[in-house]
């Protein structure tokens, strides 16, 4: 693709690339899904609920940025910032999940002794 942009050629509808597909299947079809079923999952567990909520958001925000871009190309480039978002939101869920359970486990265990 970085040559065929090189040569000047523009990206449209047209452009064949199997990239622009997976990256919409996964963006559309796997990714909003995997966030509502993590927020299932947090409310069942009660933990991390906070955290999957928010996550769900920005994916919702996310979707709706990639369909936005479409008429104004312009927030093609919130879409890509909002990316990392949702990335550093889903560590943060599972970094403060994972210090939960633990803390969780550590006070089932009782003191040291």
């Amino acid at each position: 693709m970085g040559q065929y942009v090189q040569d000047g050629k523009p990206i449209t509808d047209s452009t064949d690339f199997a990239g622009f597909d997976v990256h919409q299947v996964v963006g559309q079809f796997i990714i909003p899904p995997l966030a509502l079923v993590l927020l299932l999952i947090a409310l069942i567990g009660k933990l991390g609920i906070k955290w999957s909520a928010w996550l769900l958001l920005v994916v919702v925000i996310q979707v709706a940025l990639a369909y936005a871009s479409f008429a104004v190309p312009g927030l093609g480039i919130l879409h890509g910032i909002v990316a990392f978002a949702v990335l550093g939101l889903a560590e943060v869920a599972a970094r403060a999940v994972g210090a939960a359970s633990s803390h969780a486990r550590a006070a089932q265990a009782g003191p040291a002794t």
